[in-house]
């Protein structure tokens, strides 16, 4: 599981209150697809069917919150804001060997406690 940050005025931001609520609902839905799968801010139009009908996909593309690519879009300036996939990767890898260095630790302090 990863994270997503998004503004705190968001909610108040110029382009958000340009768009239609089902357009910000749209909006969101991306932001949280990209972010737990590690898309870095691309959504395929596979998946962009499912959340956006062609007239919010226009609402967003118009406000400059979408980008349209050859196979879907990209969320305007997701990386300013979010980690990439390959930081969220490092991080996890990191996270995991110390995780892993303190468990060898405990559990050579049990081993030695039971002699």
């Amino acid at each position: 599981m990863s994270w997503l940050k998004i503004d705190d005025g968001f909610s108040h931001h110029p382009k958000i209150l340009s768009v239609s609520i089902a357009a910000r609902w749209a909006y969101l839905e991306a932001l949280c697809y990209s972010a737990q799968y590690l898309t870095d801010g691309k959504v395929a139009d596979g998946k962009l069917k499912l959340i956006a009908s062609p007239k919010v996909m226009n609402e967003l593309t118009d406000a400059n919150l979408w980008h349209r690519t050859a196979n879907g879009i990209a969320i305007h300036d997701y990386l300013d804001y979010n980690p990439s996939c390959e930081e969220v990767t490092k991080h996890k890898q990191e996270i995991s060997k110390v995780r892993s260095k303190a468990g060898s630790k405990g559990a050579a302090k049990r081993w030695q406690a039971d002699d």
